[in-house]
């Protein structure tokens, strides 16, 4: 028959036992716990990188969109100002080749009537061939006078 003792070890072994499979239990759930957390932790960075990488790759496409689109409105922006000087540049060649050509004959015309320009013959002919010419008028009708005085006389 079994001791007293006997029995009362053996509940408390029972127990023993019993508390131990009981906390090993409880260490194993923990374990498979985290295990559980850690994987769901590296799926979460997992899906979070993705994500980031995403989202960055949005802004860069988002990024360079808005440059292209600046620099498409800075190159209008010049096209815009180059046929503005263009047309000024047009104008202001119009401009002054229409002065040009009318100041071009006034001035012409002023030099000749100041006297820059000039006919050489019909120089020659009004400052010298003339008034030689009414000089030798002048001595030929004072010797035809005197002729006639002559005459008169005898």
């Amino acid at each position: 028959m079994p001791c007293f003792r006997h029995v009362k070890v053996q509940s408390i072994l029972e127990v023993i036992v019993g508390k131990t499979l009981e906390q090993s239990m409880l260490e194993v759930m923990e374990e498979e716990e985290m295990k559980a957390l850690k994987e769901h932790q590296r799926i979460f960075e997992q899906k979070r990188n993705a994500e980031l990488a995403e989202t960055q790759k949005l802004e860069n496409a988002e990024r360079r969109r808005f440059e292209e689109k600046e620099r498409r409105k800075k190159q209008e922006r010049e096209r815009i100002e180059r046929e503005r000087q263009e047309k000024e540049k047009l104008a202001a060649r119009t401009f002054a080749k229409n002065l040009l050509s009318n100041l071009e004959d006034r001035v012409f015309l002023n030099l000749e009537e100041e006297g820059y320009f000039y006919d050489v013959v019909e120089r020659e002919v009004t400052n010298d061939f003339m008034p030689w010419l009414i000089e030798k008028v002048h001595e030929h009708i004072e010797e035809k006078k005197n002729c006639r005085k002559l005459v008169d006389g005898i």
